[in-house]
């Protein structure tokens, strides 16, 4: 099962799988690209437990964010989800917003 689908798992308000797979990705760094979709989904119990999963990698593995930081910021903006906003908040206070 790929993480959409344990992400999808659930009535939208649960945490689900969200420790499972944020073990996965903090694990194996290679499936950080995957969970990052989710943050996307139109699905509200993906993208929920995705940025809550996001939240738990970027605690021990912030440098992986950098690249998406402006991603982030612009999901920041748009989404009109109190609760995906409230989890995003965190991640980006973690990650270098300074450009090399």
């Amino acid at each position: 099962m790929n993480i959409a689908e344990q992400l999808a798992r659930g009535v939208w308000y649960t945490p689900g799988a969200t420790k499972v797979v944020a073990a996965a990705v903090i694990r194996q760094s290679e499936l950080f690209d995957e969970l990052f979709e989710c943050l996307l989904s139109e699905d509200r119990g993906t993208c929920k437990r995705a940025v809550m999963a996001l939240n738990t990698v970027s605690k021990v593995r912030p440098e992986l964010f950098e690249p998406y930081a402006d991603i982030l910021l612009d999901e920041l903006e748009r989404h009109a989800w109190w609760y995906v906003q409230f989890w995003l908040c965190p991640i980006i206070e973690r990650i270098n917003l300074n450009r090399a």
